[in-house]
């Protein structure tokens, strides 16, 4: 709701709706992001790490979500 607010992270388009769903998946990811981080990550100690592959899929995902904030707060 907070993003609703800030003019610039308004989305005003024909698939304003669409884009608003794949904001809200993007929430969901990084819920999971935060998990792994903490759980399965050298952020914290842990016994197991993900693995190469996992890993590339956090940092891309994570890189994606703030490369759309950095554009759109341009």
């Amino acid at each position: 709701k907070h993003a609703e607010k800030h003019p610039r992270l308004a989305v005003s388009t024909a698939h304003s709706d669409k884009i608003v769903k794949i904001l809200r998946a993007f929430g969901s990811a990084l819920d999971a992001i935060n998990q792994l981080r903490n759980r399965r990550s050298m952020a914290h100690a842990n016994d197991q790490l993900v693995d190469e592959a996992d890993a590339m899929l956090v940092v891309n995902a994570a890189r994606t979500i703030l490369r759309y904030f950095a554009d759109r707060l341009k």
